[in-house]
C-alpha cells in the first residue's frame, strides 16, 4: 500500500475517532480512551484529542463548546467540519483500531528509513529495539465480563485435548509444576552448586520437546556452555573434552550429537551486558518460547543501589514474560550468611532484592545436602508454586558429565550414614566378648 494510501486512512479515521466523541462522549469515551493514547494521532487531531482526554480524565462534560474553549477559535471550522464528516458514532471502536494500526503502521516505515541511514550497528540496534517495543506494546486494557471468561473455560473444560505445560525432564518436577506461558520462574543456588548445569540440562529437554528455548549467558561465554552440553548428551567425560582427549569412539558420538541438534530449537547467547529490552528483541525476533537468564543479577538495568537495579530487572522481567506470552527462567544467586541458610536457602535468601520473590510464579533452590562437600548430593525445594504444592527432590550431580538425575530420599539417607562419623555406640552387638587390651606393650 503506497505512503498516500495508507495516510488517507489514518486521516479519516482520525477525523471518525474525534468527530464519534464529540457526538457521543458517553458512550464511546471509555473504550476508545482505553485503547488510544495522544501518540496515536497527529497535527491538529493529536491536539485534539489530547485535550478531550484531559476533559474525560477530570469528568468534565465533552461537546464541541467546552473542548474549544481549551483549543481556541481557530479550531471552530475544522471542529464542526469533522462532526459534519462524521455522521455516527456506531463504529467509533473499530475506527480507533484503524488509527492504532495506521499509526504504528507509519511508524514502521519511518524505522524503515532511519534503519536504512543508520551510521552504525549500535544505532541499528537502537532502531530495532524501538520496533520491537512497538510489536509487543498492548492494545489497550480491555475488561472482559465473567460471562464471556466462564464460557470460555467451560469450552477449554470440554476439549479433550489435554493441558501442556512447561516439560522439566525431570519426572518428579513435571508432577507437581505447572508452568505456562507467561510464568516467570527463579532458580536460586549458592555459587558453584551447579545452577547453570542443571539449567542447560532443563533448557536442552525443553527444546529435545519441541519449545523453542533461548539460553541467555550473562556470566559463561556460548562454547563453554556447548562444553556442558557435549558432556551431558555425548556422555564424553568432561575431563576428556578440557584436553581434547577423546577416543574414536567419543569423537562419533559427538559427531552424532551434532547432527540429530538440528532437530533442536536451542539458541545459546553471549549475552554479557545486556539488559531486558535486548532479550526483548532477540525473543521476539527468534519467536522463543522459553528464555533462560543466567543469571538475573548480571543485567544491565537504572539505578544506583544493587537493591534497586535488581528490582529493576525483576518487574521487567515479569512484565516480559507476561506481554510477550514466554516462559522466563532466571537465574539468581542466593545471599545465604551461614552454614544453616546454606543447607536450607528458602526464598527469602534470593540475592540483593526481594522482589524477585515477589514477582517470581515459581521459585526453585538448588542446594547442597552437605555445604562442606562439593560432590555431595543435591536438593531442589520447590519454595514457590502459585498454582500447586511444595516439594523437594533429591539430585545426585555427576560432575564428570555435567548432569543431574532423581534419585529417592533412601539414596540421600545411605548417603547421610556414611557421612555421619563412627562411635562406639555405633558398633554392632554380635554377642561376643568385650576385647581385652592389654597395657605395656
Amino acid at each position: 500500500m503506497a505512503d498516500e494510501e495508507v495516510l488517507k486512512i489514518y486521516e479519516e479515521a482520525q477525523q471518525a475517532v474525534i468527530g464519534s466523541l464529540l457526538i457521543d462522549p458517553e458512550s464511546v469515551a471509555g473504550p476508545v480512551m482505553q485503547l488510544l493514547s495522544a501518540e496515536d494521532f497527529n497535527g491538529a487531531f493529536k491536539n485534539a484529542f489530547r485535550e478531550i482526554r484531559k476533559l474525560w480524565a477530570n469528568g468534565e462534560p465533552i461537546d464541541i463548546v467546552i473542548v474549544l474553549s481549551h483549543l481556541g477559535d481557530g479550531y471552530a471550522k475544522w471542529l464542526r467540519e469533522v462532526m459534519r464528516l462524521t455522521p455516527t458514532a456506531a463504529n467509533a471502536e473499530a475506527y480507533a483500531q484503524v488509527v492504532k494500526d495506521q499509526a504504528a503502521l507509519l511508524r514502521f516505515r519511518e524505522m524503515g528509513v532511519r534503519l536504512a541511514g543508520a551510521p552504525d550497528m549500535d544505532a541499528a540496534r537502537a532502531i530495532l529495539t524501538d520496533a520491537e517495543a512497538l510489536l509487543s506494546r498492548r492494545n489497550g486494557l480491555r475488561g472482559r465480563p465473567v460471562w464471556e471468561l466462564m464460557a470460555q473455560f467451560v469450552q477449554w473444560l470440554d476439549d479433550p485435548t489435554p493441558p501442556v505445560y512447561l516439560p522439566w525432564g525431570i519426572r518428579q518436577l513435571e508432577e507437581t509444576l505447572t508452568a505456562e506461558a507467561g510464568d516467570f520462574v527463579v532458580l536460586g543456588a549458592d555459587s558453584s552448586v551447579g545452577k547453570t548445569a542443571l539449567a542447560v540440562q532443563l533448557a536442552w529437554d525443553q527444546a529435545a520437546k519441541g519449545k523453542r528455548v533461548g539460553f541467555f549467558s550473562l556470566e559463561t561465554n556460548a562454547m563453554k556452555l556447548t562444553r556442558r552440553l557435549v558432556a551431558q548428551r555425548a556422555r564424553v567425560p568432561m575431563s576428556a573434552l578440557k584436553v581434547k582427549s577423546l577416543s574414536r569412539e567419543q569423537v562419533g558420538d559427538v559427531v552424532a550429537l551434532g547432527n540429530a541438534s538440528g532437530k533442536v530449537p536451542l539458541y545459546i547467547y553471549d549475552a554479557a551486558g545486556c539488559g531486558v529490552d535486548d532479550l526483548r528483541a532477540a525473543i521476539v525476533s527468534d519467536r522463543l518460547e522459553v528464555a533462560y537468564v543466567d543469571y538475573v543479577q548480571l543485567l544491565s538495568a537504572p539505578g544506583r543501589e544493587r537493591w534497586e537495579i535488581v528490582t529493576a530487572i525483576s518487574m521487567a522481567l515479569h512484565t516480559m514474560a507476561q506481554r510477550l506470552g514466554v516462559t522466563v527462567v532466571g537465574l539468581s544467586q542466593i545471599t545465604a550468611e551461614n552454614k544453616k541458610d546454606r543447607l536450607k536457602p528458602g526464598k527469602d535468601d534470593l540475592r540483593e532484592s526481594k522482589q524477585l520473590k515477589q514477582d517470581a510464579d515459581l521459585i526453585l533452590m538448588l542446594s547442597l545436602a552437605d555445604p562442606e562437600d562439593a560432590d555431595s548430593l543435591r536438593w531442589l525445594r520447590i519454595e514457590k508454586n502459585k498454582d500447586g504444592p511444595l516439594s523437594s527432590v533429591c539430585l545426585r550431580f555427576d560432575p564428570e558429565h555435567m548432569d543431574f538425575s532423581a534419585t529417592d530420599s533412601r539414596a540421600f539417607d545411605h548417603w547421610r550414614a556414611r557421612k555421619k562419623p563412627s562411635s562406639f555406640k555405633d558398633l554392632p552387638d554380635d554377642g561376643r566378648e568385650e576385647i581385652q587390651f592389654e597395657s605395656g606393650r
